[in-house]
């Protein structure tokens, strides 16, 4: 099953988290979001993780996450080839140029357990250089121990080889990460009360990311990411008016 080994995670919110088997130290908090890291040879791993209660029915949760093409920074319009260069995203991302999502693939292999979709976003990103990656949408639906509803995203950045299993011409990526996970997971506990829990963990070689005075910047960055993310789930189930 694809990337069945990439990571060994003991849970979202557990209080110690291992990735391959090296453990995680937690280190602070940023917008809310806590944040670990651990450096194993010339590897460093990053972990970013956020869980809120939104008062919304699991169906607008679900759908305020997955307008992936929504979240951008305006700022790099003239930077997109893929997008209208007019249109202006609803929602921040500081790093991301635009995002082109492709429902329709190459991929004729097995589901997994209670898969319903999976398909490609490719994402073109500004951080002081041009970088694409290609990230699989591997998306869930099924009832928990509880019998409560649950909407599940597992997100994986391809590497060129996987890539072309899904797409014709995929983008080369170009990324300071060499492997990066999200994981989104959203459970109805009633009617009109959802919570959203957020995982993300990203590994990096990157000689300038490595150096031990770049990791408050780094954790910077993925806090930003990940409380924008929550931020534009908030807005648009209609529970946040104004920005943090």
């Amino acid at each position: 099953m694809l990337f069945s080994t990439l990571f060994l995670l003991t849970g979202l919110s557990a209080a110690a988290v291992q990735v391959d088997g090296i453990t995680l130290a937690h280190e602070k908090k940023i917008k809310n979001v806590d944040l670990s890291s651990a450096k194993v040879d010339s590897t460093r791993i990053i972990r970013g993780h956020m869980m809120k209660e939104i008062p919304a029915s699991i169906e607008v949760v679900k759908q305020a996450i997955i307008n992936f093409d929504e979240k951008c920074n305006n700022e790099f319009k003239n930077r997109r080839k893929h997008t209208d260069k007019t249109k202006d995203c609803k929602y921040s991302n500081k790093n991301l140029v635009e995002s082109v999502i492709v429902k329709k693939t190459n991929y004729s292999g097995p589901k997994e357990p209670n898969e319903v979709e999976r398909y490609v976003v490719t994402r073109y990103i500004y951080n002081r250089g041009a970088f694409a990656q290609n990230d699989l949408m591997v998306v869930f639906e099924y009832q928990n121990a509880a019998k409560e509803k649950v909407f599940e995203i597992k997100q994986y950045m391809l590497s060129d080889d996987e890539s072309k299993k899904y797409l014709d011409n995929p983008v080369k990526r170009e990324s300071a990460f060499k492997e990066a996970y999200g994981h989104f997971v959203v459970t109805a506990k009633g009617p009109s009360k959802t919570l959203f829990e957020y995982e993300y963990i990203g590994k990096t070689d990157h000689w300038f990311l490595n150096k031990d005075v770049m990791i408050g910047q780094v954790y910077d960055s993925v806090a930003l990411g990940i409380a924008d993310l929550f931020y534009s789930v908030e807005t648009e189930a209609g529970t946040k008016t104004a920005s943090n």
